[in-house]
């Protein structure tokens, strides 16, 4: 159950990735922060792929801040979203 959670949060972060200009930056940058925190914890347990989730959520926070790159955004959303279905299915 805890994973579906963990999968809603990436679904949430892709999601806001995507509609950045719709979703206000504070939002953007509170849940960049969750997956910051999300992302190094698993980090530290030697998960690979949460090392581009802190990835990700670093450029959340930057995208907060006015930031905007189109294939970066598009690599984190892809990424994010991805990793979300396939929690949903696991």
């Amino acid at each position: 159950m805890s994973y579906k959670l963990l999968g809603i949060l990436d679904f949430a972060c892709g999601f806001s990735i995507i509609f950045n200009d719709s979703v206000p930056q504070g939002i953007i940058g509170f849940l960049g922060l969750i997956l910051l925190l999300k992302g190094s914890g698993f980090a530290f347990m030697g998960d690979f792929i949460s090392y581009i989730d802190v990835i990700c959520a670093f450029y959340m926070l930057t995208l907060s801040l006015g930031f905007y790159n189109l294939a970066f955004s598009i690599f984190c959303a892809v990424f994010l979203m991805q990793k979300a279905v396939l929690t949903f299915f696991a």
